[in-house]
């Protein structure tokens, strides 16, 4: 059951760093993305550090948008090395 929708008419911009990424992604798929475990993506959006995520109809499926994603991706590329993110504990 994870089949991919295709929508002709969207496209990602030419100019685009990641033409193959889906306009949505689910848990899984940006798990894979990034290299860490569904349960670590969990972890963000409950903890609000991850990219912002949407609940399909019905609340009970969460996704997420590849351009809120690369935003995402950007804006820890810009933070300094070893700079706490948003909600992380730095008294471990």
């Amino acid at each position: 059951m994870s089949e991919v929708i295709q929508f002709p008419n969207a496209k990602p911009p030419t100019d685009d760093p990641v033409p193959d990424l889906p306009l949505v992604l689910s848990p899984a798929q940006l798990s894979e993305l990034l290299t860490v475990s569904v349960k670590t993506i969990t972890r963000w959006r409950e903890d609000k550090v991850g990219p912002p995520a949407f609940k399909l109809p019905g609340g009970r499926f969460y996704r997420y948008r590849r351009d809120e994603v690369i935003a995402w991706i950007d804006d820890l590329a810009k933070k300094k090395p070893g700079a706490a993110t948003p909600g992380q504990n730095t008294n471990l």
